[in-house]
């Protein structure tokens, strides 16, 4: 459930801001450019959770490390396709994106299941 919430919030929000409040055109395809980065950025590290996960309990600072990394490494990827100077540009966006995804996965995710300290 975790992934979901984490893949999902971004999407939403960037539908609602499109949709409601600055009422403007394309919402359906914003969310679905959002739900392409994210939902790439979910598949990638889904397989990397279960890896730490066998080895050791899941801290925040791991969330975090994931947060940046997993973000870069679609940037890489997305830059390869288009010009180095709009992923560049993105970058901030997608790292701020990706640091709150991972607050989100481990608030939801973690944290809750273990009843833990906050760096644990």
């Amino acid at each position: 459930m975790a992934f979901i919430y984490a893949a999902l919030w971004f999407p939403s929000t960037i539908y609602i801001l499109n949709e409601f409040v600055y009422k403007l055109d394309g919402s359906i395809d914003a969310f679905l450019i959002a739900l392409s980065i994210t939902g790439s950025a979910v598949l990638i590290s889904i397989p990397i959770f279960y890896l730490i996960q066998r080895h050791r309990p899941i801290r925040f600072l791991d969330c975090l490390l994931a947060g940046i990394s997993i973000p870069s490494l679609v940037l890489l990827g997305y830059s390869t396709y288009n010009n180095l100077h709009i992923a560049s540009s993105l970058a901030p966006l997608c790292l701020g994106v990706g640091l709150i995804s991972s607050t989100v996965f481990w608030i939801v995710g973690i944290r809750g299941k273990t009843n833990s300290d906050f760096y644990r």
